[in-house]
């Protein structure tokens, strides 16, 4: 079963670079331009992993991480939080969210695959130790 990812960025041209470079590695990739857009569709989807901007119209990435860390149906979700470089205060307030993990921009892929196979392992190694209860 192939990984899922939900890019949520309000930026076209960045959705794009990251769906290009995530597809190429196989995996299933889908797109949201905010936060509330974000919450439908991990409610509908419940993807893997989300890779979250923090500003963003609407619902910024913060409080988008804590609606999900916060509901039960879809909290195992793992967040990546994508942020620029120097915003020091909303690195602080993303893991206050209990975001899963970082990324600054630009993104490198080696970087980003590293992440995405951290987070994988750590999610399936949850779900076998849940299984032998």
């Amino acid at each position: 079963m192939n990984t899922k990812i939900l890019i949520v960025d309000d930026t076209r041209t960045i959705r794009f670079q990251l769906r290009t470079m995530l597809s190429s590695h196989g995996f299933d990739v889908a797109e949201a331009v905010d936060g509330v857009d974000a919450l439908q569709k991990i409610r509908e989807s419940k993807p893997d992993i989300v890779l979250m901007d923090i500003m963003m119209p609407n619902m910024d990435g913060i409080e988008c991480t804590r609606n999900i860390k916060s509901d039960p149906r879809i909290s195992d979700v793992k967040v990546i939080i994508v942020t620029t470089k120097g915003e020091y205060e909303k690195f602080q307030a993303a893991f206050r969210a209990h975001c899963d993990d970082f990324l600054n921009k630009p993104i490198r892929e080696i970087e980003l695959m590293g992440k995405i196979e951290e987070l994988s392992k750590m999610r399936h190694a949850r779900a076998t130790l849940r299984s032998l209860k």
